[in-house]
């Protein structure tokens, strides 16, 4: 008797299961075959579905379109489950296996073959109706909400410009997080036009989501390469990002590959910006616009025929950005950096406006990679302005023509900022190479390679949890085993805040139009860049590199009041506005599009009340089960 009730105890509790696993399943298309992804691809009305791959998938020699466009955002999931898919597309606007999405979830992808955009751009601000037409292997434009998660691309991209190798342009004009975590990248990238990165050409917020952008977890190990006509920023992460309100948390990423950054002479003014984890970063706008790099490692050489950092090179902070501090933290390079105009460790060109008590800084890195330039060169810092450089240490060789110093190649500026960084004896002369009165040099220190391995020789460091002691010197302890650091320091949280700029958080997919002509001079003045920067870079004049012309460009910033407004930094001289079709697009579109025939696009509410309603008459048949046996 006791055997018999066992086994309908589990007979049941195994029904159970299978109708658990059904529901779950309910609310999921799946597709296994070229034919099912291409009509999906044609299909505007099923791109709020829910699906997921049931096999490799090859989609030589069918039709292919990106799923999503900014009239009708993917806002759907999609789950790879570990499957890849071979794309050869190519179209004119938003180009990747996704074209545009927005509060969609994508994961467990990989992404092979090519991606091209063929849109006809005069450089990388060039839009289509006023949008940047992105171009990604998986995604060509990734707006508010968007999740990606351990995607893995290999393909081939090439684009005008604003090319990545996940994702084209993420953009986030409204109040949900944008979110990339645990992808990897080995993408060959081909922007003919600039701001190209390993996952990311383009991030620009204002948005009151925290943080705007998380990217987590992700690492790249494929060489990005660009010789460019216009606006060269290229990273092993993101080549350009620029928060205008908001924050952007890059973190726990890693780049292996070779990073290699040349103008084509057509626009030399427009210097290239090479970095191991983002070129050029600008935080302008809004008091709370900030961008954030933590605990990054780059191995991979940084090569630049103007500015070059190991982590970033060039970090601006506005006058504006009064309440949230832009900041490189935990971060580690092991490779050569050159950049003729600037180069550094970590960071080649800093800039930062804001004499708020919110300090900006570059806190506990450590740079073991030579670098050189014809004019600055700094162990930690090329150009130091305005940024702290705090218990971080030097112990890469630092070679230049003029300016060469073991933490700093050059201090000036009007914003008082302090170091207490050390040095090997032997990488350079002196802690910076040209002092300012306003940077606070006292806590700077040398030591000798007898002296690394002995804590007392690093005054302030935290050898309990940061640093980790060793003959050759302090290490940081997230990288001690070789690897990136896996923990979180960022929150994701996306409820909304006080809005910095005015968004409506109600709107799908309005993607900014055409900006003011006044608040589209900063990106101009920003970016001017000349020449006698390169060969004035030794002198006490800077007005010529691109950072000091920020100050210009802040004043003509101005707080835009429409719904989702684009971006200022693009001028209306450089926006093209380019119609494919003749048509402008909607200003707004909408998220509840129908499901494809078959598919309930309500199944996560049902599917929850189901498994309740089934769990729990499981637990009462089993009650009566017990009961009877008892009797």
């Amino acid at each position: 008797m006791k055997m018999k009730t066992g086994i309908r105890i589990l007979t049941v509790l195994t029904l159970v299961l299978l109708l658990a696993f059904a529901a779950s399943a309910a609310g999921e298309t799946v597709i296994s075959d070229a034919a099912s992804l291409s009509a999906l691809m044609g299909n505007s009305a099923a791109w709020g579905g829910s699906y997921k791959l049931g096999a490799d998938i090859d989609l030589t020699g069918t039709a292919q379109d990106p799923i999503g466009t900014y009239e009708t955002p993917f806002t759907g999931s999609f789950d790879g489950a570990g499957h890849t898919v071979k794309v050869n597309i190519t179209a004119d606007g938003p180009t990747g296996l996704f074209g545009v999405t927005q509060d969609a979830t994508i994961r467990n992808l990989t992404v092979t073959g090519s991606v091209e955009n063929t849109f006809a751009a005069t450089d990388a601000e060039t839009k289509i109706d006023g949008k940047y037409p992105g171009t990604g292997a998986l995604c060509g434009v990734a707006l508010s909400g968007t999740t990606i998660e351990k995607c893995t691309t290999r393909a081939t991209v090439k684009g005008p410009g604003n090319v990545g190798g996940l994702v084209g342009v993420i953009y986030n004009y409204d109040a949900h997080t944008v979110t990339v975590k645990n992808c990897t990248g080995e993408a060959k990238i081909d922007s003919s036009l600039g701001n190209a990165g390993g996952f990311f050409g383009r991030i620009q917020i204002s948005s009151s989501a925290t943080p705007a952008v998380l990217v987590n977890g992700c690492s790249n190990h494929a060489d990005v390469q660009s010789v460019s006509e216009d606006r060269n920023r290229l990273a092993g992460i993101a080549g350009y990002v620029r928060a205008e309100a908001g924050e952007v948390v890059i973190e726990n990423c890693e780049n292996t590959g070779k990073i290699t950054a040349t103008n084509s002479g057509a626009k030399a003014s427009n210097c290239p910006f090479a970095g191991g984890i983002t070129g050029r970063i600008e935080a302008v706008t809004d008091a709370t616009s900030a961008v954030r790099l933590l605990n990054c490692k780059n191995t991979g050489a940084i090569e630049s025929s103007h500015h070059a950092g190991g982590i970033t090179a060039y970090i601006n902070r506005s006058d504006r950005a009064t309440k949230t501090a832009s900041e490189i933290v935990g971060c580690l390079n092991t490779a050569t950096v050159n950049g003729p105009s600037h180069a550094g460790g970590i960071a080649g060109y800093t800039e930062n406006r804001c004499g708020a008590d919110v300090r900006s800084a570059v806190k506990n890195c450590e740079n073991r990679g030579a670098v050189s330039s014809s004019a600055c060169a700094g162990g930690l810092v090329g150009r130091w302005y305005g940024f702290d450089i705090l218990t971080s240490y030097n112990s890469g060789k630092v070679t230049a023509d003029s300016l060469v110093g073991g933490i700093a190649g050059k201090a000036e500026g009007a914003i008082f900022c302090e170091t207490n960084s050390v040095y090997l004896v032997g990488t350079a002369d002196t802690a910076v190479g040209e002092s300012n009165p306003i940077c606070a040099e006292m806590g700077a220190s040398s030591v000798t390679a007898d002296n690394a391995g002995k804590t007392d020789s690093f005054a302030g460091f935290d050898f309990a949890s940061t640093w980790k002691s060793s003959k050759d010197g302090p290490t940081l302890a997230a990288f001690a085993g070789g690897k990136v650091p896996e923990t979180t320091t960022a929150t994701t949280a996306t409820t909304k805040a006080t809005e910095p700029v005015a968004t409506t958080a109600t709107t799908k997919a309005t993607e900014p139009v055409a900006t003011t002509a006044s608040s589209s001079a900063t990106e101009k003045t920003t970016e001017a860049t000349t020449k006698s920067a390169t060969t004035s870079a030794a002198s006490s004049a800077s007005s010529a590199e691109p950072g000091a012309s920020t100050d210009a460009a802040v004043t003509t910033e101005t707080t835009v009041t429409t719904k989702q407004t684009e971006p200022t930094g693009t001028t209306a001289a450089t926006e093209k506005t380019a119609k494919t079709d003749g048509t402008t697009a909607p200003a707004a579109t909408s998220a509840t599009t129908a499901a494809p025939a078959g598919e309930s696009s309500g199944a996560p509410i049902g599917l929850i009340i189901g498994i309740a309603i089934v769990v729990l008459a499981a637990a009462v048949l089993c009650i009566v089960l017990v009961k009877k046996k008892k009797h």
